[in-house]
């Protein structure tokens, strides 16, 4: 997912601790946005896998639109 241990060691201190402020907790919310650029991504992806399967009759795809799914940054 993009997060280091260290990271993680650190969302789970925030977590079990009893004594965090509030702008460590909105500290976590570069880790949100991060998530959820990575989301809408897969769900790229999965439409993209989802429409060359509709389109496969068995035969061979000369072009890979999966990796042009990955290229496109568009939204």
């Amino acid at each position: 997912m993009g997060v280091t241990l260290n990271e993680i060691r650190a969302l789970l201190d925030l977590a079990d601790g009893e004594t965090y402020t509030c702008a460590e907790v909105k500290s976590t919310l570069s880790h949100a946005d991060d998530v959820r650029r990575k989301v809408a991504d897969l769900r790229r992806l999965e439409k993209g896998l989802r429409a060359m399967a509709a389109e496969c009759d068995g035969g061979d795809v000369p072009e890979c639109p999966v990796v042009d799914l990955l290229f496109d940054t568009a939204d």
